[in-house]
C-alpha cells in the first residue's frame, strides 16, 4: 500500500507518536468499511420502501421536535406552522 508522504507525515507529526502509524491506519481503515457498509441498510429500505421524498427529512425532525416538547412540557405545547 502506498500513501502520499504530506498525509503520511501529518498522522505522524500530528496525530500519532512513535510506532502508532500502523495502528492509525488499520483503525481508520476499519471505521472506513464500517461505514461503507452502513449504505447497505439504505439500500435494501429504499428497494422495499423507495427512496425518501426531499421534503420527508425536515418533516421528520419537526415531527420528533414537537413530540420532544410535548414530552417536556405537556399539552401546553402550542406548535405553530
Amino acid at each position: 500500500m502506498t500513501l502520499p508522504e504530506e498525509p503520511a507525515e501529518a498522522i505522524r507529526a500530528g496525530v500519532v507518536g512513535p510506532g502508532g502509524f500502523s495502528r492509525y491506519v488499520t483503525h481508520a481503515m476499519g471505521r472506513r468499511r464500517k461505514q461503507g457498509r452502513l449504505g447497505e441498510p439504505v439500500d435494501w429500505l429504499e428497494t422495499e420502501y423507495g427512496s425518501v421524498a426531499e421534503d420527508e427529512p425536515a418533516a421528520a425532525e419537526a415531527e420528533l421536535r414537537e413530540d420532544g416538547l410535548r414530552k417536556l412540557c405537556g399539552d401546553r405545547v402550542v406548535v405553530s406552522s
